[in-house]
């Protein structure tokens, strides 16, 4: 008998130590409605701002991560040439749409040079 009440004890402890694991997943779109690839997307501490994990967004803007404890965790999206995004996780989240505006002050063309010769590009 004090073998199984040890046993269910030791499972209760097992049980209740587990953290649940919550999946937050979404989009990245711009500013009129289109995906963007390759968006850092950053877990931190509410806190202290300490990173937990990081992914990068798909080519058509999705993403996809995990984390325990959401109520304590912020996700920050930034992207070259975009303004940054913070936003608090909470509690369930089953799916983010998330906007990022242009940075202002950042041109439409771009000059990129090398030991080549220039190279002129014109964004659209």
């Amino acid at each position: 008998m004090r073998t199984f009440i040890l046993t269910i004890c030791i499972l209760a402890c097992f049980l209740v130590g587990k953290a649940q694991v919550h999946e937050i997943a979404g989009r990245v779109l711009d500013e009129v409605g289109r995906g963007i690839a390759y968006v850092n997307v950053v877990l931190l501490n509410r806190t202290d701002s300490v990173f937990v994990q990081g992914v990068v967004t798909n080519e058509e803007g999705w993403f996809r991560l995990t984390c325990k404890r959401p109520e304590e965790r912020m996700l920050k999206f930034s992207s070259v040439g975009y303004q940054e995004v913070f936003c608090e996780v909470g509690g369930a989240l089953p799916h983010l749409v998330v906007h990022l505006s242009c940075r202002p002050g950042i041109p439409f063309a771009l000059l990129f040079q090398t030991n080549l010769p220039s190279f002129f590009l014109s964004v659209a």
